[in-house]
């Protein structure tokens, strides 16, 4: 999966955060209550958790369809599915884009994109239906 350019600024912003360099090998995630947030790096961490999750399930309810479809049909969701990402990554930043220089910018950045990827997760169900 092609990783956008507002999701490489935001992996990077929780990677240093965390204090973890972006080529470090994968370690444990930190314990962090989401009910209950204690400081701005879990605010973030969990934002991340979230949005990573809807995207999960983005792919979960995408592949069944695209998998049902055939020829032009099939390249109409691809292309429509390539689109709705760009648009998502360019809104989110534009939405966050006053928060930039701030310290919530990632946490924000991925509500943002947890939101409008929940509404994609919906049109995608409604359309199966």
């Amino acid at each position: 999966m092609l990783i956008s350019k507002p999701l490489k600024i935001y992996l990077v912003s929780i990677a240093s955060t965390i204090g973890l360099s972006v080529a470090a090998p994968a370690i444990s995630q930190p314990k962090i209550n989401c009910i209950n947030l204690g400081s701005n790096v879990e605010y973030k961490e969990c934002a991340a958790r979230a949005y990573e999750a809807s995207d999960k399930k983005l792919n979960q309810v995408y592949k069944p369809i695209l998998a049902k479809l055939k020829g032009t049909e099939q390249q109409r969701l691809i292309a429509a599915q390539s689109i709705w990402i760009k648009f998502r990554d360019a809104n989110c930043d534009f939405e966050v884009y006053q928060n930039r220089d701030g310290s919530g910018y990632s946490g924000f950045l991925a509500n943002c994109l947890e939101r409008m990827t929940k509404a994609r997760i919906a049109e995608l169900e409604n359309w199966q239906n």
